[in-house]
């Protein structure tokens, strides 16, 4: 999930049943608030469906910094790439 933002669609590939997600955010404040929404969503997902998402906290990988700069040993391969462009209004993105 490439400028993951606050996390939600990382959180919704999850529910979806990915089996493994890199979200990644330039902003290290947005970067903090996806790790939020993680943290929350996913407990209490585990929390009504037990059954359904074990270890789930461990299927997304959080990266802070330019999504140019990484590289596929930090990353890996996935099978689909996310990247919703949207004007950034002034958060600090060019």
């Amino acid at each position: 999930d490439c400028g993951c933002g606050a996390g939600l669609l990382s959180l919704m590939a999850t529910r979806a049943g990915a089996g493994a997600i890199c979200a990644m955010e330039l902003s290290p404040v947005i970067a903090d608030i996806a790790e939020q929404t993680f943290s929350v969503n996913l407990s209490e997902q585990k929390h009504h469906h037990p059954h359904t998402c074990i270890s789930t906290a461990s299927k997304i990988q959080l990266l802070v910094g330019d999504v140019r700069s990484f590289s596929t040993d930090q990353v890996g391969r996935h099978d689909v790439i996310i990247c919703e462009l949207m004007d950034a209004s002034g958060v600090g993105e060019s």
